[in-house]
């Protein structure tokens, strides 16, 4: 249930994807009471003792965009309703003007910007190096960092 919550399977009934997970650890004892309950008439009948013992959400603020889009990747391994990088795409722009899909070979430095998707370290003839997946949304690119640049700036 919790990777539904988190993956948002659950948003058409109830948007507040933080109040839902927080409401999971709650009922936990409710289906215990109803088998417990002297008057358990079955699968069809008994309406109106499940209508007594109707479920309450806890009411508790919203996730932060960041955190549901996080939540979303750990549950389905993607982000599905935005991306991280969305939230500073305008003032990332105004340095790295071209998105990732537009990029071209060309002989010149290009500024690239995105969010780092992943990381592999490789061993080459110049010793160390790290391949960065870069994501803004528009696509992923793999970007080769080389040994001393990567030391200094892998903090």
């Amino acid at each position: 249930m919790e990777a539904l919550v988190k993956a948002g399977a659950f948003d058409a009934i109830e948007p507040n994807r933080a109040s839902l997970a927080a409401s999971l650890a709650r009922p936990s004892s409710w289906p215990s009471r109803r088998s417990a309950s002297p008057s358990r008439r079955g699968l069809f009948g008994g309406a109106e003792e499940a209508a007594a013992e109707a479920f309450e959400l806890m009411r508790v603020p919203d996730w932060p965009e960041r955190e549901r889009l996080l939540a979303e990747k750990q549950s389905l391994g993607f982000y599905l309703s935005g991306h991280p990088f969305s939230e500073w795409k305008d003032e990332i722009r105004r340095v790295a003007r071209t998105p990732l899909a537009e990029l071209k070979p060309a002989n010149e430095p290009q500024m690239a910007a995105g969010v780092i998707y992943g990381v592999a370290m490789k061993n080459s003839r110049r010793g160390r190096m790290a391949v960065l997946t870069l994501d803004d949304g528009t696509a992923r690119l793999e970007v080769v960092v080389f040994g001393e640049l990567f030391t200094r700036s892998a903090p």
